[in-house]
């Protein structure tokens, strides 16, 4: 912080609130920010129990002192191994939020948000979206339903829209996600596309041709 009036103190607070959550108890020490009228307001308007550490007594805060020491000697190691001070406090924070604390059993993550935070370990176990994907996949595949797994580079029809031609020939061009896929039209342009909305080849012969209009149906040329 810049500054660290009673008013700049507030506003962080704020922050914080939104982030995580108003806290029950809050425990400061004597400086004057603390001890305003504006900051005492906000603790009281919030039902804030506000607790002081005693005068002249800096053991109150050892564990904030510890937490400190212990920034500060990450910060010492990344600027003498000339590392990004700011990408290296991150990183410490990240693990040190996500591991278990030696007394409670639980990580500070846990704790605050009742979940563990993704770290680039998790990247070595199986992703929770995979087993669900898989699990879909297996079922979909029991139940006879329409392929709904694209790959770049497959030759779809895709859902035209405001047009007489209903469905379209293009090609995957990348997956933005699980279900949303970009695709190459004929027409040189890009769409974004659902998975409902693309068909392979087969898939559109057989089950979309009845839906179309009777011209369409008694017509020579390719409906789609």
């Amino acid at each position: 912080m810049n500054f660290t009036n009673s008013i700049s103190v507030t506003k962080a607070l704020r922050v914080l609130g939104v982030w995580f959550d108003l806290p029950k108890q809050l425990v400061s020490d004597n400086d004057p920010p603390s001890t305003s009228s504006e900051f005492k307001q906000f603790l009281v308007t919030n039902g804030i129990e506000h607790t002081y550490s005693a005068p002249y007594h800096s053991s109150s805060n050892g564990a904030t002192e510890n937490a400190v020491k212990t920034c500060k000697n990450v910060i010492k190691k990344a600027i003498s191994q000339k590392l990004d001070v700011d990408v290296a406090l991150l990183r410490f924070l990240l693990v040190y939020r996500n591991t278990e604390h030696c007394t409670k059993g639980e990580s500070p993550a846990k704790l605050l948000q009742g979940r563990a935070l993704r770290m680039r370990l998790d990247c070595l176990k199986p992703e929770r979206a995979d087993r669900v994907h898989t699990s879909q996949k297996r079922q979909q595949l029991a139940s006879g339903g329409l392929r709904r797994n694209f790959r770049e580079g497959d030759t779809i029809w895709y859902r035209n829209y405001g047009a007489r031609r209903k469905w379209l020939e293009g090609k995957i061009q990348f997956k933005v996600g699980n279900t949303n896929y970009e695709i190459l039209g004929i027409d040189g342009i890009v769409h974004h596309r659902h998975a409902d909305q693309l068909r392979h080849a087969f898939n559109v012969a057989l089950n979309d041709t009845p839906i179309h209009s009777e011209k369409c149906r008694r017509s020579s040329f390719n409906p789609f």
